[in-house]
């Protein structure tokens, strides 16, 4: 399992400099200039610890959280924000729909199946009044690039080391997450598989369940096109 209880209680310290502020922004500059009627619920598929969710309350928007990992969801839920728990495909139907899906933080990729994404996208579809925003790992970036080892400082104490292995026949990345403490002690291990998309594979996919690609952008920026060097991207949808 990832995101375990253990993970789930260093993950808002692992991403204490992630800037919600700026990705919330960006996501009411969207609304602004794409929604076609007021925006004022929220479905955040894969809400995780509730923090893009938390900010978009303080906004005044109506969120409900969906969350797999029930260590994730308990966090959330602790910041004040509804989370239903569990993977969509697995929820019946809500009885009403949202006027924005979105889902951050490159919730998709840890969808590998492409039956299972479209179904996710259908399910989501079914769900949202006008918009769907998600991002998700490039595939032009992951292939040119390539991801390497990345150490990053946590707190005083302990210190996450990200160890990546390709696998381009599957379109993934596994990546190895082991934090430590500073006597060099695992602390913590999980492995997570990231499926990485091609932008013509994204629309196309939409396309399928039911939406129109509208625009793919760089995150967290509306202001040019992207680039194949672009390793996280925004794509921008609407119900057909």
């Amino acid at each position: 399992m990832i995101f375990n209880e253990d993970y789930a209680k260093f993950y808002d310290m692992l991403y204490s400099d992630k800037d919600y502020t700026s990705e919330c922004n960006f996501l009411e500059e969207v609304f602004k200039r794409y929604s076609k009627i007021p925006v004022r619920s929220i479905l955040d598929v894969g809400c995780g610890t509730g923090n893009h969710a938390a900010e978009l309350i303080k906004r005044g928007y109506d969120v409900v959280g969906v969350e797999p990992s029930e260590p994730m969801a308990s966090f959330a839920v602790k910041k004040g924000i509804d989370v239903v728990l569990g993977k969509v495909l697995d929820l019946p139907n809500f009885n009403n729909k949202f006027d924005a899906v979105i889902s951050m933080f490159t919730v998709i990729g840890y969808i590998h199946d492409t039956n299972e994404l479209i179904d996710t996208f259908k399910w989501i579809r079914q769900h949202t009044n006008h918009l769907f925003i998600f991002d998700f790992w490039n595939g032009n970036a992951v292939l040119t690039q390539k991801p390497t080892i990345g150490k990053k400082r946590i707190s005083d104490e302990y210190y996450r080391v990200k160890y990546p292995k390709l696998i381009t026949n599957d379109h993934v990345v596994r990546v190895k997450q082991t934090i430590y403490d500073n006597s060099d002690n695992i602390i913590v291990e999980e492995e997570h598989v990231v499926r990485y998309y091609f932008p013509r594979e994204i629309e196309h996919y939409l396309n399928d369940a039911g939406f129109r690609l509208i625009g793919l952008f760089p995150c967290w920026r509306l202001d040019r096109d992207i680039r194949d060097t672009d390793w996280d991207i925004v794509a921008v949808a609407e119900v057909i």
